[in-house]
Parts: C-alpha cells; sequence; structure tokens
C-alpha cells in the first residue's frame, strides 16, 4: 500500500495532518526534501510518495520520432500505472504527467520529444515525503485519524489514499490549491468530518471502494464548507445509517459541490443532506438518478434551507429521491436553471413559506407538496411546475416568472393565489379545467399579469383586482376566464376613478373573459371613485371584464359665484355631481320666464364648472343649471 501526492509549484508550507505546519519548532513537520535539520523547501518540482517510492518500468508497444508532439503511449504493460504519476525516459522532458490510463493506452500532459523513443520508460513518484519530529526521520502513512491540511502553498495535488486508514477531515487554507483524492482502499472518515476549502481552489474526491464505485463515509455526518470548490467524481457510499449520517452543505460565496460521477449503480448513501448555502450542482444524469436513490426511511430527507441547486448535465435530469425519505424545504432557495430539472420520487414538506427564485429553464415539482399553514412564492424569470395533487393551505404568490400547473396538478387547498406585476399563471397543461373553489381568492396585484389557459371562478371565489386605472390588472390568454356572479373588489391606487370605463381584465391572443357579473358585488377601495360617480362591471363584447364608473345623475346644481367682468360678460359658478353632465339656462324675466339653454357642461372632479355669459343687449338676465336630459 502506498499514499501519493502530486505537487505542482510549491511556495512555503506543504501540508499539514492533525496540527499546524511550522518551519522549524518542536511540534512536528513535513520535511519534503530528506533534510533532518529544518523543513527547508523542494529542491524539485514533481510527486511526493507519502510511503515509500514504487515505480512501474516498462518498454513502449507504439514509440514515438524526436519531433511529432506525443499526448498518449502504448506500454507493454500498465500494471501499477495511475493517474497523476510522471513519465520518464528517452526523450521525455521533465514534468509529464499521467492524465489517463485506458488499457495500456496511457495519457499523458502533451510534450514534444527532445529524442526519438528508445530503451524502459519509468512510472512513479521519484521523490519521498517524510515527517519529521524535529530532526529525526520517518515515513509517514495515513495510520491514524488526521485532518489533511493544505496551507501556505498553490499547486495539483493527488493524494492517493490506498494506505490510509481515517482522516478526521480535509482543510484548504490556501487559494489555488487543486486537491483530488484517488485510490480504491477503504479510507473513510474516522466520525464527523468537515471538508472545508477556499475561494478559488478545489477539492475532487475520486475514490473507488464502494460497490456503488465510491468512497466508504463511514456512516460520518459530513460538513462542507468554503467559498471553493467540493466535487465528487464517485457517488457517496457507506452511509446506510438510516439518515444519522447527517451532510451539510454550507459554502460561502460562490462555493458550490459538483456531484459529477457516471456510475449508475444504486447508491449505498442512506443518511441525508442538507444544503444551507452555497450551489449544489447536479452535473450528470448517474448523480441525480442515485445521489439520493437510497433514502429509504422517514430520516432520510434532503433537506433544502437555502443556497442555490443547478442541474449543469448540458440536458434536463429528473432528482429522484427515494419515497421512503423526503424533500424537505425550510428556507428561500434558487434554482438556477442551466438545464431543467424535476424533482420527483419523494413527497415534499413545507417547513417555511419559502420564495422558490428560478432563474431560467424549469424545476418541476412531481412529488405532492404538503404545509399547515405554509405557502409558496415564486420569484425569478424562469418556470416553476407542479404536476401534482398539492395540500399545502398558505397562500401561492407569483411574484415574477411562471407558475404552471401541468397534468393533475392542483392547489386547491392554497387560500389565496396571487399574481404579480408581469408574472404568469399557466394553467394549459392541465387535463381538466382548473376551478378554485369557495374559500379560495383570486388576486391580481399591480398591472400585467396573465393568466394562461381556461379558469373557471365558482361563486363562492373572490377576485380582488389592484389597479391603477391605467391599465388592466390581468390578461387572459388562449383560454376563458369564466366568471359566475363572483364578489370583485377593485383597490384602486393613484388617484381616484373618474367617470370612465376602465379595464381590469384585458382579452389576450386567443383569450375572453365569460360568464356572468352582478353590479351589487363589486367594491371599490383604496384611491376609489370620484364623488358622486357610482361602479358596476360589464364584460365586453370583446371578452373584456370592465370596471363602469358612471356620474350620480340624482345630485341637484347650485350656482354658486357671478362675477361681473367689467367687459360686458360675466363668469357664472356652479356646483353639482362630480362627472354629471348640465345643462344652464337663463331668462330676462322672473314674473313671465321663459328659460332657454345656453349651455351644456359636465361637472369636473369636484363637482363644479364655470363658464361666461355676454350680457350685450340685456339690461337683465336670471340664471339657473339643471340635470342634463
Amino acid at each position: 500500500m502506498k499514499t501519493k501526492l502530486k505537487v505542482i509549484a510549491i511556495s512555503q508550507l506543504l501540508i499539514g495532518i492533525g496540527f499546524s505546519v511550522f518551519a522549524a519548532g518542536s511540534v512536528d513537520y513535513f520535511d519534503v526534501n530528506g533534510s533532518a535539520s529544518g523543513f527547508g523547501s523542494p529542491s524539485v518540482t514533481g510527486l511526493y510518495d507519502l510511503a515509500g517510492t514504487t515505480l512501474a518500468t516498462t518498454t513502449l508497444s507504439t514509440g514515438f520520432d524526436g519531433s511529432t508532439m506525443v499526448a498518449s503511449v502504448v506500454v507493454a504493460s500498465a500494471n501499477n500505472i495511475i493517474v497523476g504519476e510522471t513519465l520518464a525516459g528517452t526523450g521525455v522532458p521533465a514534468g509529464v504527467l499521467v492524465t489517463s490510463v485506458s488499457g495500456t493506452t496511457i495519457g499523458v500532459t502533451s510534450f514534444t520529444p527532445t529524442a526519438a523513443s528508445s530503451g524502459n520508460y519509468t512510472f512513479g513518484y521519484p521523490m519521498s515525503w517524510n515527517q519529521s519530529p524535529q530532526g529525526t526521520l520517518a515515513t509517514f502513512t495515513f495510520t491514524s485519524s488526521y485532518t489533511m491540511e493544505f496551507t501556505g502553498i498553490t499547486g495539483a495535488f493527488a493524494v492517493n489514499l490506498d494506505a490510509a486508514d481515517t482522516l478526521a477531515g480535509v482543510v484548504v487554507n490556501s487559494s489555488g490549491v487543486n486537491v483530488i483524492l484517488t485510490g480504491n482502499a477503504d479510507a473513510r472518515p474516522s466520525g464527523s468530518s468537515t471538508w472545508s476549502v477556499v475561494a478559488n481552489s478545489s477539492l475532487t474526491e475520486a475514490n473507488s471502494f464502494e460497490p456503488a464505485g465510491g468512497m466508504d463515509f463511514n456512516n460520518a455526518s459530513m460538513t462542507l464548507s468554503g467559498g471553493g470548490t467540493i466535487t465528487f467524481l464517485t457517488p457517496i457510499g457507506g452511509n446506510s445509517s438510516s439518515g444519522a449520517a447527517s451532510w451539510t452543505e454550507s459554502m460561502t460565496g460562490t462555493g458550490a459541490v459538483n456531484l459529477d460521477w457516471t456510475n449508475s449503480a444504486f447508491s449505498t448513501f442512506a443518511g441525508s443532506y442538507t444544503l444551507t448555502a452555497g450551489t449544489l450542482n447536479f452535473e450528470t444524469g448517474a448523480a441525480c438518478s442515485n445521489a439520493f436513490s437510497d433514502f429509504n426511511f422517514a430520516t432520510c430527507q434532503f433537506k433544502i434551507n437555502g443556497g442555490t441547486i443547478d442541474n449543469t448535465s448540458g440536458s434536463a435530469q429528473t432528482l429522484f429521491v427515494n419515497g421512503g425519505g423526503f424533500y424537505s424545504i425550510g428556507g428561500n432557495f434558487i434554482f438556477k436553471g442551466s438545464g431543467s430539472l424535476t424533482f420527483a420520487g419523494a413527497n415534499v414538506s413545507l417547513a417555511v413559506t419559502p420564495t422558490v427564485t428560478v432563474l431560467a429553464n424549469a424545476l418541476t415539482i412531481g412529488s405532492a407538496i404538503s404545509g399547515f399553514a405554509e405557502g409558496l412564492t415564486k420569484a425569478g424569470g424562469g418556470t416553476l411546475v407542479l404536476t401534482n395533487a398539492n395540500t399545502y393551505r398558505g397562500s401561492t404568490t407569483i411574484a415574477a416568472g411562471t407558475l404552471a400547473l401541468s397534468g393533475s396538478g392542483s392547489i386547491a387547498d392554497s387560500t389565496n393565489l396571487l399574481i404579480g406585476s408581469g408574472a404568469t399563471f399557466d394553467v394549459s397543461a392541465l387535463t381538466s379545467t382548473l376551478a378554485p373553489g369557495a374559500g379560495q381568492t383570486l388576486t391580481g396585484e399591480g398591472s400585467t399579469g396573465t393568466i394562461n389557459g381556461n379558469l373557471n371562478l365558482s361563486a363562492g371565489t373572490p377576485l380582488v383586482l389592484t389597479n391603477n386605472g391605467a391599465a388592466a390588472t390581468l390578461t387572459i390568454a388562449n383560454g376563458t376566464l369564466t366568471l359566475a356572479n363572483n364578489a370583485v373588489t377593485v383597490d384602486v391606487t393613484g388617484s381616484a376613478l373618474l367617470a370612465n370605463t376602465y379595464t381590469l381584465i384585458s382579452p389576450g391572443a386567443g383569450g375572453s373573459v365569460a360568464g356572468s357579473v352582478a353590479t351589487s358585488f363589486v367594491t371599490v377601495g383604496g384611491a376609489g371613485l370620484a364623488a358622486n360617480t357610482t361602479a358596476s362591471l360589464q364584460i365586453s363584447g370583446s371578452g373584456a371584464l370592465n370596471l363602469v364608473v358612471s356620474p350620480n345623475n340624482t345630485v341637484a346644481p347650485t350656482a354658486v359665484s357671478i362675477v361681473n367682468n367689467g367687459d360686458g360678460t360675466v363668469t357664472l359658478g356652479f356646483r353639482g355631481g362630480a362627472g354629471t353632465k348640465y345643462v344652464v339656462q337663463s331668462t330676462s324675466s322672473l314674473g313671465s320666464p321663459n328659460w332657454s339653454n345656453i349651455s351644456t357642461n359636465t361637472a369636473g372632479t369636484d363637482g363644479t364648472w364655470t363658464i361666461m355669459q355676454s350680457m350685450a343687449g340685456s339690461p337683465q338676465l336670471f340664471f339657473r343649471a339643471a340635470l342634463a336630459q
């Protein structure tokens, strides 16, 4: 067994396991140049073997000339050749590394030969890396519960864990460090462990001990943290703990965890995974299908308490959580939407009323969502699709983008559906027309919200619309919104509505409002109506729902002023009902009056109006106003 470390570009310190690393002092430290008297620095940048040097020597079955660039070689025997080792021999410059092993074809970092191939070639780790307790040289192997720590260095490190036993954790404290953990032996956490990687560094797990091809995580709880990147190239395994082994992702800033394996074998991860911060990327279809496929118990949960989820596989995928466990949403989260993703398998439980921000493409929740008083808020420009009979009881708010119901999807227990400005409620893909029942309220907030598809409002479903008097609150497209004398509340923003016709719900492409409306069921609040006006509802011939504001024609007018302008004219002022049409009449005698109309006017928003009248040829005139007939 050997534990190997690849080092490229080392600055000051190399790696501390279980303790801090110093250049001098009484504590243990690592000596990378074989010196027993001090830390020093490596004399050669290259590969370091933690447990002695083992080299593989072989001839080349296919050689190379001295001028053509080489990206791979074919060897007589690939025994003991692994990714990360160096290639040495005739014509090979220093620093050439193994990048892949496929049969006897060995991929290498591209190089231009210094001479034609000849003789034997060596693959291995030419330098040893030793632990020295202040001057005592000793070969180091992973045989105790150490934390592997990378501090004060830069470069790329490949650590073969075949000689390892247990690790308490891995900590990458330096920017510019890239670590990959490889091997086939049972290297595993000694207990609850933390893997932490700072920004601009990465840690990649590529161990393949478990039957599903992954590392044995030994039923341990794990914390993944830091602003860097942690990637799993093999499945999470060795957690058959019925949910007791809890994994928590709490990456910071742009920190991310990538599930990037291609092995589709059934997972042995029966713990739980909690996303609190950072990004969780599902980079392959295999990771979507089997990362949480062994969640067979109620204690096995995919908990989404924050952070960002993304499908970066390049195509739409289905995330499967075994039906014995469940999804738990305990906070706001973002779906980045590099590709569409479907939550499938287990049901979804709401612990809060989360804001689900879908930035692009579609996030589909194919399982039933439950919650007692909790609701759901949709944000972001992408689409959230619900395909099951959901039973959560709180409000459903579409703040932005699209919330779609598809197939047999329903939100029958949600007390209030709110459609925000610019947002869309899409019911066009339902197998039957959606019919919100009594106790549910449909609310249009702001303006330009859209309903796409058919929607029938029962008589017990209130309709609440915020309107500014300038634009329709909602648009119905590709279907019919059918009303049944529903109670309608219009919350007016801005100024009070004058006598006019206002569109509340407009017909879009292929859409219309139908059914019946009752004037007695309309309430206008907020800024309300102008004085002495009344409101009624109307479904127009074009399929729009209108609010018709009419003047109150029962308000009798009164004369309030008369001003002699000194030029043979007078200005007359009257007051009546706002928006009401009146006539002004005059007569030269009250004894035998002969009233004649001299002006027809509509009272302003304050109920007043004025006219100017010539007195030429009339020694006296009397004036009055009356309701226009």
